[in-house]
């Protein structure tokens, strides 16, 4: 008699625990696409700006490629944390320099500003919205980019340079796989 019970009860757990999961995915999507849809709208006029700088337009057409990768919260966690422990000299510097040539641009446009923070932001959160399974790595993204938003500017450039080389690099060896 034991059995049919047990049964019962196991299948009753795995469908709450299922409904449990459901909706939360569908919450994540829900604020996903509210992130995506103001990324979206904040770059329109950055885009269509005619001086804006190549360095920002690479900077949105990067974020653009990776706002619908699911992997793309694991690397991130895994490029804050490269950055905030091994940034070099070097890339501080390259990083100043690239920062410099940004507020040269946002110096004659000022109200551009606001604008290309606001959908740094809403990309960053569109993408940890949009992670795997459970969300965890979307959850560790967004505690990161707390503390990230907190840091120096050396530090965000040389995230986005880490994560860029990361992400190159998990390319080239799924290339690689898929040749052999």
């Amino acid at each position: 008699m034991a059995q049919p019970e047990l049964i019962i009860v196991g299948l009753s757990v795995t469908g709450l625990l299922a409904i449990w999961y459901f909706n939360l995915r569908i919450r994540r999507l829900r604020r996903y696409k509210k992130h995506a849809d103001a990324f979206y709208a904040k770059a329109r006029p950055l885009i269509e700006h005619p001086k804006t700088p190549l360095e920002i337009l690479d900077t949105l057409q990067f974020m653009n490629q990776h706002i619908t990768d699911r992997r793309a919260a694991h690397s991130m966690v895994r490029a804050i944390t490269h950055a905030k422990n091994n940034l070099s000299e070097v890339e501080k510097i390259k990083a100043r320099a690239k920062f410099a040539v940004m507020d040269t641009f946002f110096d004659d446009a000022p109200e551009l500003q606001r604008t290309f923070s606001e959908c740094l932001a809403t990309g960053l959160l569109a993408i940890s919205y949009n992670s795997g399974a459970i969300g965890f790595w979307g959850w560790l993204a967004r505690k990161g980019f707390v503390s990230f938003v907190q840091a120096e500017k050396e530090v965000a450039a040389g995230v986005v340079r880490t994560y860029a080389r990361s992400e190159q690099a998990i390319h080239t060896k799924t290339r690689e796989l898929e040749v052999a």
